[in-house]
């Protein structure tokens, strides 16, 4: 909650530059004390301190431990108590997954276990890398055990899930290791959607991925204005699956003022892609509202091909495109190819869904 960059290590410093992080509260920092001040409610969802984020603890219990004889006899490990390790392999076990206790080390806090592994396996300047959206302590960790931090993003659809594409591309020869944290909770505590939702009067949850209004839009608007702008002569669509609201809602309406034009679904081909947004759906958690069905074909295009067409449309075309849409072109030409070669003509719609302004700091741009 504070910004983090580098600030000149004053005259007569007691420590290293490394710690000398510019700790001026930023606006939410000032707002939140401001709130507190007030005695105002505050839902507090950075919380990590267990005996105040409201859990029910049998108390009886816990206390009666106390009783016992044997918990005033310390014998300290620095991999942690084996009882404690041996609790942990349990727990492990119950799930089909075999660890002996001497292959565990617990620590205090997980800033601490951090901190062995930065340690462990870093020299001053090696890589880590961390996900994007992550913890902000990483950052004051990497200072102060001199670990260059690089970033890989995940991606959200349903929860958050790893962009492998990306993490791939990330990798360096100084690149030590990889944290992972967990995709659906990258930055601690949470509130579910849904969860949130059922407070009415506050929240609204559009669930975009289940509501039928989304599909339904896009068959009464951007099917009629794809048949109006060209005059009825449309022969192919051809979209990306993502929430899949566009290519349902555009192929219903495009079937009934033409059943004979092709509507074609395009996904990645591969499980592990870059194509930000879209889903591949023999893996995928499938929308609600999505029904394979309703496609006249599937077809798959792969993450580098959609790079190659986004670096082309804006060096020759002028068109600043997005992944996702660059694969929907990419696809469409292989449409139009294909009907060339066969000797039809066509005229091929499909849909630039996202622009290139949040992936302009992509490798492959300078590849």
């Amino acid at each position: 909650m504070h910004r983090l960059k580098s600030v000149p290590r004053k005259v007569g410093s007691l420590f290293a530059n490394r710690t000398n992080w510019d700790l001026t509260p930023n606006p939410l920092s000032r707002v939140l004390a401001e709130r507190r001040t007030a005695g105002l409610p505050v839902i507090d969802l950075t919380a990590s301190n267990p005996t105040e984020c409201g859990f029910a603890y049998d108390r009886a219990a816990i206390l009666a431990a106390l009783a016992n004889p044997a918990s005033l006899a310390y014998e300290p490990d620095p991999r942690g108590l084996l009882t404690a390790r041996e609790a942990v392999c349990e727990y492990y076990a119950a799930r089909s997954d075999r660890v002996p206790p001497e292959n565990i080390i617990l620590t205090t806090s997980t800033s601490e276990a951090y901190s062995h592994v930065f340690r462990l396996l870093c020299n001053p300047g090696d890589e880590i890398l961390v996900p994007q959206p992550s913890y902000p302590l990483f950052d004051f960790l990497a200072d102060l055990h001199d670990v260059r931090l690089v970033r890989y993003p995940l991606l959200y659809d349903h929860g958050w899930q790893i962009d492998f594409h990306a993490l791939q591309q990330a990798i360096t020869p100084r690149t030590r290791g990889v944290i992972v944290v967990n995709p659906n909770n990258p930055t601690g505590n949470f509130c579910k959607a849904r969860e949130m939702a059922q407070d009415k009067d506050r929240y609204y949850y559009a669930d975009q991925y289940g509501n039928q209004a989304n599909w339904k839009a896009h068959y009464k608007g951007t099917a009629n204005e794809i048949w109006q702008q060209t005059k009825g002569q449309v022969t192919h669509f051809v979209a990306g699956l993502g929430t899949s609201g566009t290519f349902m809602g555009v192929t219903r309406r495009l079937k009934e003022l033409n059943p004979n034009i092709e509507c074609i679904a395009m996904q990645p081909d591969s499980p592990f892609h870059g194509l930000e947004g879209l889903k591949y759906m023999a893996t995928a958690i499938v929308p609600p509202i999505y029904d394979a069905g309703v496609a006249d074909r599937h077809v798959e295009q792969s993450t580098e091909g959609a790079y190659e067409m986004a670096k082309y449309l804006g060096r020759n075309e002028g068109l600043l495109l997005g992944i996702s849409a660059a694969a929907a072109v990419a696809a469409s030409l292989k449409i139009g190819e294909e009907e060339a070669a066969a000797g039809r003509s066509a005229v091929i719609v499909t849909i630039l869904c996202d622009s290139a302004d949040k992936y302009l700091s992509e490798r492959f741009w300078e590849q």
